[in-house]
């Protein structure tokens, strides 16, 4: 499900240790390029204190002429809110030590105004607590005046124990999917029976008998993967990828499968309500994404099923990334989210061991985070940025050095400092075998940072290169040639040996992802309006234009894709 391979967990601690000894002026370090918008990361927003000299341009690409040029600002980190939690003086309970003296010098002045006066053969018995020899009359008053002192000291009132919730009844739990009907608005659906309910526009509950409770993305807001189902672009500010608003990362549908499952598995919830809040429908279609991934995956719906249930919820469509304004271009529906997540299962790139576990999580965000890579199809095709405009990224958190080429070590740290942990180590590690380029060296963007890697540095690790540059423009979509050539090694280096394809392009959104979905396609077989839903969750941000979306619908299946090959044509 698009998981860094488990080499890439064990280096997580290696980034962590190493931030610290960036140069702070160049955490936050990222410049426009000719219009384009900026890559930034809040950490470096949060910990800059100023900008340094050396800029870096983290531009991105493949808007060509069909996009507008967009930017980032970070005008630097939020005012931190003030302290609390300060435990401050409780007036009704004063155990001041002025206080709890005056009191026992209280107790001393009426024991001695109440005892006998003192005798000479007076001796005190141990067992009796009482001086021997004492009038009848003395033990009376005494004992007179330790009831007087017990009933002056009050007792502490004993807390009141918490009201139980209310168990339901057997004919309660029966009747609860009426009790719902009259309790939540129209439009909710019944998924799981008297277990799960789909209730958009619900953000709060009446008075209901048993063990009712509600569920909203909201909840999770401080949680660091799910985030509140907030769409994010790793690297990138909210402000650079325009009107996008989903659907949700991978990553963040693991975590929802997490505490949805931990919700229903718990003991004092009899039903869940996943509600969203009323009026916001860019949060109904991610819940909704969310939601129906869940049911494939845990409960084996099929697509048919949740399109007949949730029809509204399925012809939703998400705006295309990086445009700020273009309702015209909404191809990508809520149903081809839920086709992929169905694709995902059945050719076994997604098991529920994966999404049930926090380790997926973390891997996920360690190569993202790291490399600026994603899995498409786990094991067989990952897309990234270019190396270079990941290696000269001040963030301290990207791996800091390409590694040793025929033309020498390349990175921002030397050797002595990183090591093996650099780009090239990783690519071997990962088994990646392939290597295809679909940008320029020298584009904007990678010319400021004097431009793309070296052509043998990866073919000195025994890693296969391909150079199929793309123009960025016309939406970016590469002609039949250069499929057709990145089609044919990728088939040829697969076959010599077991092995994953590598593409990219400057930033690993357009060119690339369109080479990596049509590879995909042909050795899977599956269709590209199903793969087009399930790389968006795999890499948000994929897919940059219309036009890369409109030629990946029309790909259903791999004889469309091999009409591209030689072979094929000349048959």
């Amino acid at each position: 499900m698009g998981l860094a391979p488990s080499h890439c967990c064990s280096q997580e601690s290696f980034v962590e240790e190493s931030s610290s000894a960036v140069d702070k002026q160049l955490v936050n370090a990222v410049q426009q390029v000719e219009g384009e918008p900026l890559r930034t990361t809040a950490e470096s927003a949060s910990q800059a204190t100023h900008v340094s000299s050396h800029l870096h341009p983290r531009a991105f690409d493949d808007l060509g002429s069909s996009g507008p040029a967009l930017t980032a600002p970070v005008d630097g980190a939020p005012d931190l809110p003030a302290a609390e939690g300060v435990i401050g003086h409780d007036p009704a309970r004063d155990l001041s030590a002025e206080n709890v003296l005056s009191e026992a010098s209280q107790d001393k002045a009426l024991d001695a105004k109440l005892a006998p006066a003192p005798e000479a053969s007076l001796v005190v018995d141990p067992e009796l607590e009482m001086p021997a020899g004492t009038t009848q009359a003395a033990a009376a008053k005494e004992e007179k005046a330790q009831k007087a002192k017990a009933k002056a000291k009050p007792k502490a009132k004993p807390k009141p124990e918490p009201k139980p919730k209310p168990q339901a009844t057997e004919a309660q739990v029966k009747d609860l999917a009426g009790m719902l009907d009259a309790a939540l608005a129209k439009g909710f659906k019944h998924l799981l029976p008297n277990k799960l309910v789909w209730a958009p526009g619900t953000e709060q509950l009446g008075d209901l008998p048993g063990h009712v409770s509600l569920f909203q993305l909201s909840d999770t807001a401080a949680d660091p993967f799910l985030n509140g189902g907030t769409f994010g672009i790793t690297h990138y500010a909210p402000s650079s990828y325009g009107a996008a608003i989903g659907p949700p990362s991978s990553c963040q549908f693991m975590r929802f499968c997490q505490l949805l499952g931990g919700k229903l598995a718990a003991k004092d919830d009899d039903c869940v309500v996943f509600g969203t809040p009323k009026g916001d429908a860019n949060t109904q279609k991610n819940a909704a994404v969310l939601i129906g991934g869940y049911l494939i995956l845990q409960h084996s719906w099929t697509v048919t099923s949740l399109v007949q249930l949730l029809a509204d919820e399925a012809k939703s469509t998400f705006p295309c990334p990086w445009y700020k304004d273009c309702p015209e271009t909404n191809n990508m529906t809520v149903k081809d989210c839920w086709s992929g997540f169905n694709m995902a299962v059945t050719q076994g790139w997604i098991s529920k061991s994966d999404v049930m576990s926090e380790t997926s999580c973390k891997a996920y965000m360690t190569l993202a985070e790291t490399y600026d890579a994603n899995w498409l199809a786990p094991g067989h095709v990952i897309v990234s940025a270019d190396p270079m405009s990941t290696v000269m990224d001040p963030n301290p958190k990207t791996v800091q050095a390409l590694g040793n080429t025929p033309k020498g070590w390349v990175g921002l740290k030397s050797e002595a400092v990183v090591g093996d942990f650099n780009f090239l180590c990783w690519s071997k590690n990962a088994n990646i075998g392939l290597v295809v380029r679909a940008n320029f060296s020298f584009e904007p963007g990678l010319k400021e940072i004097g431009g793309s890697y070296d052509q043998k540095a990866f073919m000195s690790k025994g890693i296969s290169q391909l150079d199929a540059a793309v123009d960025d423009i016309k939406g970016g979509v590469p002609d039949a040639r250069s499929i057709s050539n990145v089609l044919e090694r990728c088939v040829s280096c697969t076959q010599e040996r077991r092995c994953a394809v590598l593409v990219h392009c400057k930033a690993g959104f357009g060119r690339s992802v369109v080479y990596a979905a049509c590879w995909i396609i042909q050795k899977f077989d599956v269709p590209g309006s199903s793969l087009l839903g399930w790389i968006r969750m795999c890499r948000p941000g994929s897919i940059t234009t219309p036009n890369q979306e409109q030629f990946l619908q029309k790909l259903t299946g791999r004889k469309d894709v091999e009409k591209f090959l030689p072979s094929t044509k000349s048959g």
